[in-house]
């Protein structure tokens, strides 16, 4: 009887221990949210790019500010990259997020790095959250954009 006592109390202690032992007060993480699982709330806005692997965005030399709309019913995305349109489709189950390869218009602009930096951070998405007006795409290493509702 003691060792199986002592056993689930060894059990508990792992469990707990470093959320107890920290300094730091114990809170839940992005990825458990309640606005995450929620993914009605990507529809209905024109998201609109605001910073890029945590860099702010500087529209300067665009043609139009980076964006996307998610379409519910066709589970479509679209949008403009800074110079081209583009769109693909998409998955969302709970907070995971996932973009088919995206398709663009080939136009040559003079700033196209926003645009590639951009397409390239939508095919690593996994995951989101949106609070606050503001949609943030993720993977498993952090944040890769993030997107305002103005």
């Amino acid at each position: 009887m003691k060792s199986t006592f002592l056993i689930g109390c060894l059990l508990l202690a792992s469990w707990f221990g470093p959320a107890c032992s920290s300094s730091k007060p114990f809170t839940a993480t992005k990825a458990s949210r309640a606005t995450s699982a929620n993914p009605s709330l990507l529809y209905g806005t024109d998201w609109k790019l605001v910073s890029l692997q945590g860099e702010a965005i500087d529209t300067a030399g665009l043609r139009k500010r980076p964006g996307l709309r998610f379409d519910k019913a066709e589970h479509r995305v679209s949008g403009n990259g800074g110079c081209n349109s583009i769109g693909g489709s998409f998955t969302v189950t709970g907070d995971k997020l996932h973009f088919s390869p995206m398709i663009s218009t080939k136009m040559a602009c003079p700033a196209m790095d926003v645009e590639n930096k951009f397409l390239q951070a939508l095919a690593q998405v996994t995951r989101f959250d949106v609070s606050e007006g503001r949609l943030e795409l993720l993977n498993e290493q952090g944040s890769l954009a993030i997107l305002g509702s103005n």
